[in-house]
């Protein structure tokens, strides 16, 4: 057996989603008429000024990669050396891999809809992020080819539809864990506001 480390490369979101009051609501509104602006997100630091901490959400906090064919994995050997790079497009379907996979994992789904979890109205946000994503290591007795790999999808609803994120990644059935994490830039900030008078 000969030990491999796989590392992904792409598009990552982290997904932070907040339920907040109707009182919390109209501060956001008075912010947005007194800066003039629409974007939420030009005013995302200022949600501190009305206890909400944005990195520590009550209802999820996630980071996961977009599933939209932008991950592109490099396989290196115990030498360091390249073994293999692909895309998710040339990975093996999981039903493929795992013909019970519903049976042995749970669908991962999230929801950022107001009213779903209490009365309360939703703040969520999303940060893009461009570059490494994380690294993981494996043991192989051949060398691992593309077909060698298989990843499980999860999603988030909201009322503007629906974020894919790639969930879990497999090697040969086996679920990667991740290692370590790698550099990656920030691209682009997403604020939504979705109040139980908008349902």
């Amino acid at each position: 057996m000969k030990k491999y480390k796989l590392e992904c490369y792409g598009w990552e979101m982290e997904a932070l989603c907040h339920s907040i009051n109707s009182e919390q609501v109209d501060h956001i509104n008075d912010f947005m008429e007194l800066s003039e602006s629409d974007d939420l997100s030009d005013m995302l630091y200022d949600l501190e000024q009305i206890d909400i901490d944005i990195y520590s959400p009550n209802l999820f906090h996630i980071g996961k990669p977009f599933n939209n064919d932008t991950m592109k994995l490099v396989v290196t050997d115990e030498n360091g050396d390249d073994v293999i790079s692909f895309g998710t497009d040339e990975m093996k379907e999981i039903y493929d891999m795992i013909p019970d996979f519903d049976d042995k994992f749970e669908y991962t789904s999230y929801v950022a809809y107001p009213g779903e979890f209490s009365n309360e109205n939703i703040l969520f946000i999303i940060n893009e992020s461009k570059g490494g994503l994380y690294s993981m290591e494996f043991e192989s007795d051949t060398i691992p080819t593309p077909q060698d790999f298989a990843f499980s999808s999860g999603d988030i609803e909201t009322p503007d539809g629906d974020y894919d994120f790639i969930d879990k990644l497999f090697f040969k059935s086996k679920e990667l864990e991740i290692l370590d994490t790698l550099d990656n830039t920030g691209k682009a900030v997403t604020v939504n506001l979705w109040t139980l008078n908008d349902c």
